[in-house]
């Protein structure tokens, strides 16, 4: 398939691997897009910026990596700087082709429209089931791609509340001008529009402008005191149009800065005038919700909240009556054989948008069922040919790398929900991933998605490897245990800190020494808003606080005693991000573990101490290991490494045989139900 995007050198219509269905998604074959020319030819210019500059930007970050000698993640990051890739899109409309099993809100062969940052400029597309909405057949659906553009300017409106009759005045009048303008229009209101450009001015008079000027015009003008409500529709303004709006605006009245519009006002303008500011949120309430973008949950009816889902909804609603129209924008029709041509389009000064139209590409198979799993055997696997679920950050960084330089493993490539660039990276449909000649998954997709991922694969006999955490909620820890019992399939966790070379130096002096000892483990990580998605997948310290939990039973073996301190009280754990946990061993070793965002790390991110007799080992962040003594500080080990290769080394052991090492996926399976466990606050 076919998919609009940015890269350094510029636009490309390239070639992307076909999306794949979870269980909150919808599959869309899409019908049109809306290219958006202020928030998207933006993005582009920013991404094309040099790589000189960008390493100017980032200098610090780089000068970090330098000090720390983590070498590879500064090679890493610099050259996914050269190849990155930015999506381009976030208002289409489609036919729905496939639904995943938790969406009720829309059904197989409806007409939607999908907004949001997957509603690419994409031959097929995957959303989430909170952005999508049905249309109907009352609107054309080409014209119905601009709803997410639509609606900003319709959420503008909505929070200023214009009477009729008063005055309101349209400060740029390029795409969301021109809406805002209609709207406006609809309302009643008396409507001035500025521009620099004398033909958008003339469009904005079709659109129910009352008056327009150029903005030297106005700056000219005898206006005083007479806008109620002031729409700001550019980047920014300079200081004396501010002057010129504290002139123009009565008392109190409100001032809407829509899209990326940089507030810049001079305090005496706004303060003398009593003005109010208002910056609508995107297409409406709920953008950026987990809960509604991802859940489809409402607000409350009480709410009486005109949110993204409303707010498309009236859209369309005018479109159909037509009360309002797209006409002023520019049509094209996607050509693969023809893509320069789309590039000098979007490029055009002389066009407000252009709503590409995609229905003439030549349709692509998508397989949306999985295949027959009856009569698979373990002996029809090929263990040693490993797939990728997820194409994470991690799975770039760790996992392919890795599997890569060990000569026994063979990489088939990725599976992955969104699209993937076909010239980057060696892609996989679900019947490829599904099929016998793929023995080895590894699940590195998001954390809620694991424990389906996982029992899926397992249903196919599959050795499966996931990510931390194993899963998130006991009930899909229950889950996956009937499963691996159900069909005697195996999985482990990648908890790569067990064979890092500094842990190596802790399970030496443990092995050489009678001991007890005291390991103490602190994560000191920056605070995370709510609306982060980790806290909808099990939160952070299932997420995140596994890593130490797993290294105190590596070394010691299983606690014998669990005690939790929470410096949180909130009810729901998942929400919670700071804890501490004390550890006891039946060698009489004991483990404090931390997981805080209170406080100040000083750049460090994990330290851990490995206290004995009268001496102690300290790791910092996996870089660094010093040796302490009573009269010195000696370093041992000077290297970032937290394990991947050495355990995809273990996971090679595991696989170099027909028959798995059961023995060996046993040992380290049981820590990860411990940990899992300990984690869940369930029974251990």
């Amino acid at each position: 398939m076919y998919k609009l995007i940015s890269t350094s050198n510029g636009i490309e219509l390239s070639q992307h691997s076909l999306p794949n269905v979870c269980k909150d998604d919808v599959l869309i074959e899409t019908i049109a897009s809306c290219y958006s020319k202020g928030t998207e030819s933006s993005t582009v210019n920013k991404h094309q910026k040099s790589l000189a500059s960008k390493i100017i930007a980032n200098r610090e970050k780089i000068l970090d990596l330098v000090y720390e000698r983590n070498f590879n993640e500064l090679f890493s990051k610099l050259k996914s700087q050269q190849e990155s890739v930015i999506n381009l899109g976030y208002s289409a409309t489609g036919k729905v082709l496939a639904i995943g099993e938790n969406v009720t809100n829309i059904n197989v062969g409806d007409t939607v429209v999908a907004v949001g940052s997957s509603a690419n400029h994409s031959q097929y597309s995957i959303i989430p089931k909170g952005l999508c909405v049905q249309i109907g057949d009352d609107v054309n659906p080409i014209d119905a791609s601009a709803s997410a553009i639509g609606s900003i300017a319709l959420n503008s409106v909505h929070l200023a509340k214009p009477m009729l009759g008063s005055n309101s005045l349209v400060i740029g009048c390029g795409l969301l001008g021109q809406f805002l303008t209609q709207f406006l229009s609809i309302s009643g209101a008396n409507i001035t529009c500025i521009d620099l450009e004398d033909w958008k001015l003339e469009q904005a008079k079709i659109h129910g402008a009352n008056s327009c000027f150029t903005l030297d015009e106005f700056m000219q003008s005898k206006h005083s005191a007479l806008f109620d409500s002031i729409y700001i529709v550019t980047p920014s303004l300079d200081n004396s149009l501010w002057t010129k709006i504290g002139d123009v605006t009565k008392y109190n009245a409100k001032i809407v800065m829509l899209g990326a519009a940089d507030l810049n006002c001079p305090r005496e303008v706004f303060y003398k005038k009593h003005l109010n500011f208002i910056a609508p949120h995107s297409y409406g309430p709920g953008r950026g919700l987990y809960e509604y973008e991802i859940m489809n949950n409402d607000f409350p009816d009480i709410a009486n909240t005109w949110d993204i889902r409303s707010n498309i909804k009236l859209f369309n609603n005018l479109l159909a009556s037509k009360k309002i129209s797209t006409s002023f924008l520019t049509r094209h029709v996607v050509d693969i054989s023809d893509s320069k041509n789309l590039i000098d389009i979007l490029d055009s000064s002389s066009s407000y948008s252009v709503i590409l139209d995609w229905s003439q590409l030549k349709k692509e198979q998508i397989i949306t069922n999985h295949v027959n799993t009856v009569g698979i055997k373990p002996s029809d696997l090929n263990y040693k040919n490993i797939a990728i679920n997820g194409f994470s950050d991690f799975a770039k960084q760790a996992h392919i790398p890795s599997i890569k330089k060990i000569d026994e493993l063979i990489y088939k490539g990725v599976y992955n929900r969104s699209p993937i660039r076909k010239a980057s990276e060696n892609t996989l449909g679900s019947n490829e991933i599904q099929s016998k000649d793929i023995g080895t998954v590894v699940i590195s997709n998001n954390h809620g998605s694991h424990s389906s991922s996982l029992i899926e694969m397992m249903k196919l006999r599959k050795f499966v490897v996931v990510d931390k955490p194993l899963c998130t909620s006991s009930e899909e820890l229950k889950n996956i245990l009937n499963a691996q019992e159900k069909y005697n399939s195996y999985c482990i966790c990648f908890m790569s800190r067990r064979y890092s070379k500094h842990t190596s130096e802790l399970q030496q002096y443990i092995d050489n020494r009678n001991g007890p000892f005291h390991l103490d483990c602190l994560f000191q990580v920056p605070h995370k808003d709510k609306s982060d998605p980790i806290y909808h997948e099990g939160g952070r310290l299932i997420g995140e606080m596994c890593h130490h939990v797993d290294l105190a039973i590596y070394l010691f073996g299983n606690p014998v005693a669990v005690h939790f301190i929470d410096n949180e009280k909130k009810s729901d754990i998942g929400l919670r991000e700071n804890c501490s946990m004390l550890m006891s061993f039946q060698c009489g070793s004991s483990a404090h573990i931390r997981y805080t965002s209170i406080g100040n790390s000083e750049g460090i991110k994990e330290k851990i101490k490995l206290s004995f007799d009268d001496e102690t080992l300290e790791i910092i962040d996996f870089q660094k290991t010093d040796l302490i003594t009573k009269f010195k500080r000696k370093t041992i080990v000077n290297e970032f490494d937290k394990g991947f290769l050495l355990m995809w080394e273990q996971i090679s052991n595991i696989v170099n045989n027909k028959d798995l090492d059961i023995k060996k996926i046993a040992e380290m399976s049981d820590i990860d139900l411990t940990v899992t466990k300990i984690l869940l606050r369930d029974n251990i």
